[in-house]
This record gives structure tokens, sequence and C-alpha cells, in this order.
């Protein structure tokens, strides 16, 4: 397919005239127990997306995305990554990539294996790191970066600053490999994408929609 530019500003578009990339948050006002005010929280979408949560085999197309770009990427970046389950996704990307890329799982907060084993095992194939995407760049340019399904969980002013700073993490012609869930019709799809970094912005480079 052609490459189609993809400005900032449509990144965020959550309407029909364009496919969602980086949808608005799921938000919900609930009392406090202690105030009359109203607090917003951002809360997980339980049940409307079953088997959503992190796994092996989760994002397959950009596992073969991956292998087809193997020569071309090799510093690779999974962010929100879920460590605490041992990252299985970043495990699919570094078997995609094979053992010549540095492939990073990177999630906001440190993580403590109690099994030595997993840990000994699971250092062998990524380089853990805690980082806040939404704060700063990566302190390394990457050839491609994961960010999928993690913007629901975050504000708007975090979730642009997050695409800002992955925009500043990716060398020029880097890769940002994206998923996002939302319902179409009455029923759940999953739009998983591929960017390409330019000089302003991005270009689509591929899609795919699976309900």
């Amino acid at each position: 397919m052609p490459e189609r530019t993809i400005t900032f500003r449509e990144l965020f578009k959550n309407d029909k005239s364009s496919r969602p990339f980086f949808p608005t948050s799921i938000r919900v006002s609930l009392p406090r127990k202690s105030a009359q005010k109203q607090e917003t929280r951002v809360v997980k979408r339980s049940r409307l997306f079953q088997g959503s949560a992190s796994h092996r085999g989760r994002l397959p197309f950009h596992v073969t995305f991956l292998k087809q770009k193997r020569e071309e990427i090799k510093v690779f970046a999974d962010l929100g990554c879920a460590l605490e389950l041992g990252a299985p996704t970043t495990v699919d990307a570094r078997k995609a990539l094979g053992n010549d890329a540095k492939v990073y799982a990177i999630d906001t907060y440190d993580v403590e294996f109690e099994d030595g084993k997993l840990r000994d095992n699971l250092l062998k194939k990524f380089t853990p790191l805690k980082h806040s995407i939404s704060t700063s760049p990566l302190p390394f340019q990457c050839d491609a970066i994961r960010f999928a399904n993690v913007s629901y969980y975050m504000s708007e002013s975090d979730r642009r600053r997050a695409v800002y700073n992955i925009w500043k993490s990716l060398r020029a012609g880097g890769f940002l490999l994206g998923s996002t869930q939302y319902f179409e019709g009455g029923k759940p799809v999953e739009h998983q994408f591929i960017l390409k970094k330019t000089e302003r912005g991005f270009v689509e480079v591929a899609f795919s929609k699976k309900q």
C-alpha cells in the first residue's frame, strides 16, 4: 500500500473519519470517601476484550514485520511490556529479530523476579529498563519502538508527550509499532499498525484490523 502521511494531530483523533491510533483514554468519575469532591481515575476495560492481557503470540502482525525487517532493526524497545509477567511480547520480539539485535523491555516500575532461573533466562533475551516515556525520550536511539495498548491508561497530555518522545527516540526512518482496541458496530476490534518516522511526523506503512 502507498505510504500515507499522518500528522501528529491525526494520531489522536477518535472519530470515524480516520483510523484510531492513540484514542482518548477511558475515564470514569468516582466519589471520594473522604471528601465531597469527585476524582477522575483511569480504569481498565475489564471483559470488553477478553484475552487482551499480555502473553506470547499476542501481536502476530508486529512479529511478522520484525522478522521481515530484522536486518534493519538492531535496537528495539518494547514500552509497557508487562515486566511482571516476564515481558512475553518482548520475548516474541527477540525471537523475531534474532540474537544480533539489542532488545529492551521497558516499564515504569522495577520488577524483582523471585525465581532466579526465570530472571537469568529472561535477561538472556532482553535488557529490562525502568523509564517513563511520557516524561522524557529514551536514553538511546532505536530503530523500532513498540507502544501497544498502553495509551488508554494515560491522560491526554501524557499520551501526547509519550508519542512525541517516541518520535524523538527513533532514528530517522525508524518504526513505531502500535496497537489499539475499540468497538465498531458493537463488536470489539483490534487495530495493529506500523508507522515510520519522517522529519515532521510519521507515515503509515501497514495496518491490520482484526475482530
